[in-house]
C-alpha cells in the first residue's frame, strides 16, 4: 500500500535526513513555490509530525514575482523606446525569471530586451530596485506568517527551526523578512526546489513500522 504524506511533512522529513541534522520541536515550514505560498507550523517528536496550523495564499508565488519584474522591464522599455512589452509573452516571462534568479546572488544584472516591434535594449536592474518592486509580495508573506503564529497560539521564540521550500525562498529579501519577524535565520543546506519531492521519496523508501512519520 502507498501511504501519502502532505508537503510540509515531506519537507520536514527531507531536512531531518540531512547528515548531522536534527529536526524537533515546533517547526515552521515556509513554502514560496511557483504559484502558491504557505506557512505551516508542526510539532515534530521522535519522527512523528503533527501539523498545528497552516496559512497561505494559493494565488501568490514566484510567477507573480516574475510578472512584477516584467512589468518593471516593460515600463523601462516604454520610457526609452515608446513601446510596452506583452506581459503574457512566455519569452519575456522566462527572461524575468532568469533576472530574478540572477538578482538572488548578484547586486545588479543587465538584461537585453528585444522589443515587440523594433530595437533591443539593455536594461540594468539592481537588487535594491528588485526589492522595491516585490516589496508588497514580501509584506504579504510576512502578514501570513504572523497570522499562522497567532492562529497557532505561538510566538516567534516558540519556533525551534524555520525550513525553506520553493525556489523563491532563495531571494535575499525573503530570507531577511523571515529573520526580521522570527529573530532567527532559516535552516539552510538543502535544495529548496526539491525538498518536498526528495522528502516524499525518502519517506517512501524508509517507511516501516519502526520509522513511521505521520501527518495530522
Amino acid at each position: 500500500a502507498v501511504e501519502l504524506i502532505n508537503e510540509p511533512t515531506a519537507a520536514i522529513f527531507h531536512y531531518a535526513n540531512i547528515a548531522g541534522a536534527s529536526v524537533a520541536g515546533k517547526v515552521m515550514v515556509f513554502d514560496l513555490g511557483g504559484g502558491t505560498f504557505d506557512v505551516t507550523i508542526a510539532e515534530v517528536k521522535d519522527k512523528n509530525v503533527q501539523v498545528i496550523h497552516s496559512e497561505g495564499n494559493p494565488a501568490l508565488g514566484g510567477k507573480d514575482i516574475d510578472r512584477d519584474l516584467l512589468e518593471h522591464l516593460s515600463d523601462k522599455y516604454n520610457e526609452q523606446l515608446g513601446a510596452k512589452l506583452d506581459l503574457d509573452d512566455i519569452d519575456y516571462l522566462t527572461q524575468a525569471e532568469d533576472l530574478k534568479k540572477a538578482l538572488s546572488s548578484k547586486e545588479s544584472f543587465p538584461i537585453v530586451i528585444d522589443g515587440p516591434n523594433g530595437p533591443s535594449k539593455k536594461i540594468e536592474v539592481s537588487r535594491s530596485e528588485f526589492n522595491q518592486i516585490i516589496s508588497k509580495r514580501i509584506d504579504e508573506t510576512g502578514i501570513i506568517l504572523k497570522k499562522c503564529l497567532k492562529k497557532s497560539n505561538l510566538k516567534a521564540e516558540d519556533i525551534s527551526q524555520i525550513l525553506l521550500v520553493g525556489g523563491s525562498t532563495r531571494i535575499p529579501a525573503v530570507v531577511k523578512s523571515i529573520e526580521d519577524i522570527m529573530g532567527k535565520a532559516p535552516s539552510k543546506g538543502v535544495n529548496v526546489d526539491e525538498a518536498v519531492a526528495a522528502g516524499a521519496a525518502l519517506y517512501a523508501g524508509k517507511n516501516s513500522p519502526k520509522e513511521n512519520l505521520n501527518a495530522a
